[in-house]
């Protein structure tokens, strides 16, 4: 008798509408957050932590310069509360279709406040500037790749706690604190790449394929030497160029990455006898990956 009235308890439970409303409430307590770029979903979800629940539009070894969202990706949009932009190529093409994804959908722009570099879009021609490109006039355009700078992830960071606060004021102290303890670990880790860095002199260079670590650089004392210009592979001329550039800059190690074919940069360093080795501008596990950039920028080249 007992066992029967214990079942049939049970079931009540997990039959009653209320029961059931209940649990779901629980299960939706989370902001559902929606980035553009992995390293993002890494900054949201150290701040948002067990209360948020982050989704990327770009997925792995795809270029966020020429991404186009999926229908699916569209439908997960429209259900997000918050919507963290960082100022790369695709949102500004999509951004009309993006932000009409939902009416509750809050876009907020992480690269507010942020001074960009200009990129002047001229390839080294051994130790001038060349032209192949630009007899039109040199060409600007403002460098997105601005999570890849410590310093300017602290803005960003601020950002994102400030827009997890005004829509989910109840958890605004767990927000901050995690705010907090973040910045303490971007500091750490600037303190790490520095003390690498110290074995090598201001503005020792390193060679890669597709223009992104040009914040990196500037931030650690460090010059960025691109193959790709602006979206483009090298001509005949520019390619003969960088190799003599490469050559007398004592470039070792050509880094590549995988959303880019590589072949234009294997060609440049079977030229010069240098290794290729892959890096990741778009990394999840941000601090690791500037961390193991740091490491082997200190041995791609050796200026004379």
């Amino acid at each position: 008798m007992r066992a029967f009235l214990l079942f049939l308890t049970l079931l009540i439970v997990f039959q009653i509408p209320g029961c059931k409303r209940a649990q779901t409430s629980i299960n939706t307590t989370t902001l559902k957050i929606a980035v553009s770029i992995l390293p993002q979903k890494y900054f949201v979800e150290k701040i948002g932590g067990s209360l948020v629940d982050v989704i990327a539009l770009v997925p792995p070894g795809v270029s966020p310069h020429s991404f186009e969202p999926k229908p699916s990706q569209m439908v997960e949009l429209s259900q997000c509360r918050l919507y963290f932009t960082i100022g790369i190529d695709f949102e500004s093409a999509w951004y009309d279709r993006l932000t009409s994804a939902s009416k509750q959908l809050i876009v907020v722009p992480t690269d507010t406040g942020i001074e960009k570099i200009i990129s002047t879009h001229e390839h080294h021609d051994h130790g001038d500037t060349h032209g192949d490109r630009s007899e039109s006039g040199e060409h600007e355009r403002f460098d997105p790749h601005i999570w890849l700078s410590p310093e300017l992830v602290k803005q960003q960071a601020a950002t994102i706690c400030n827009a997890l606060i005004e829509a989910d004021s109840l958890h605004k102290e767990t927000y901050q604190s995690n705010y907090e303890n973040f910045l303490k670990e971007i500091g750490t880790l600037q303190d790490e790449i520095r003390r690498i860095r110290e074995a090598c002199p201001d503005d020792h260079g390193f060679m890669i394929f597709h223009p992104a670590w040009a914040y990196f650089a500037r931030e650690f004392r460090l010059t960025e030497y691109p193959v790709e210009i602006d979206g483009k592979e090298p001509s005949p001329k520019e390619l003969v160029n960088l190799v003599l550039f490469a050559k007398e800059k004592n470039i070792t190690t050509i880094f590549i990455q995988p959303q880019f074919s590589p072949q234009t940069a294997l060609q440049i360093a079977k030229e010069i006898g240098a290794s290729t080795i892959e890096v990741n501008d778009l990394a999840e596990n941000w601090a690791e990956n500037l961390l193991q950039v740091a490491k082997v920028t200190n041995s791609c080249s050796h200026d004379k």
